[in-house]
């Protein structure tokens, strides 16, 4: 349920108990789950319109990555993207540097 708001500040214990728990719970979903999703989108979407210009594949991360403006694990977030782009777009990285595809069925 909503918090109501009595005019005070939380005291730290609220603090530690229940916002920061929210906020690491929202970060991580975004990390794990919104990021991977996204930049996997941007690439085959790139690849697709033939909009992307030749690059390593970490710099096409990153690029994407700008939008959401937070710190992240470049290894966990590769390795999701990757498996992303195999599963629903059917491209297979073949290359980092530079970043290449080949389709797969």
């Amino acid at each position: 349920m909503f918090r109501n708001e009595d005019g005070k500040d939380i005291t730290d214990e609220e603090f530690e108990e229940l916002i920061e728990p929210f906020g690491d719970a929202c970060y991580r979903y975004l990390h794990d789950d919104i990021l991977p999703e996204y930049i996997a989108f941007y690439l085959a979407e790139g690849v697709k319109l033939k909009a992307l210009f030749s690059n390593t594949y970490r710099i096409h991360i990153n690029s994407a990555a700008d939008v959401f403006n937070i710190k992240y694990d470049y290894e966990f977030v590769k390795n999701k993207v990757t498996r992303i782009l195999a599963e629903k777009y059917h491209l297979r990285v073949i290359s980092e540097d530079p970043l290449n595809f080949e389709e797969v069925s």
